[in-house]
């Protein structure tokens, strides 16, 4: 009964620490990326993902502007604040793999 959780990532996340990036989801969806790796992004906001749904994910940062298609794989509360109110994380999945952005990722 005890038995370790298994990871079923396929790939190897980065925490996105980058200051100045900056990271829309198409139509004017501003959101934080917690983590990226080729085969998709961890994101954070204040509005919630249709799980299901196409979005167009655009990072802009100091070294380049990057743009992928991806569908949400899910979506939840992440945070309650009485000031800031919800936060919500949702995990997505580009539809082409991405390895350009894991080169260049911080």
């Amino acid at each position: 009964m005890d038995q370790p959780i298994r990871d079923r990532r396929s790939d190897t996340r980065v925490a996105c620490a980058v200051a100045a990036a900056q990271a829309t989801l198409r139509p004017g969806c501003s959101v934080r990326v917690v983590d990226l790796s080729p085969g998709g992004a961890l994101v954070e906001g204040e509005r919630p993902l249709r799980p299901g749904a196409r979005v167009h994910m655009q990072i802009v940062s100091n070294a380049q502007t990057f743009t992928a298609t991806a569908r949400v794989l899910r979506c939840a509360v992440w945070k309650l604040h009485p000031r800031d109110g919800v936060t919500y994380r949702g995990a997505l999945q580009f539809e082409t793999r991405c390895e350009a952005i894991w080169r260049t990722t911080p």
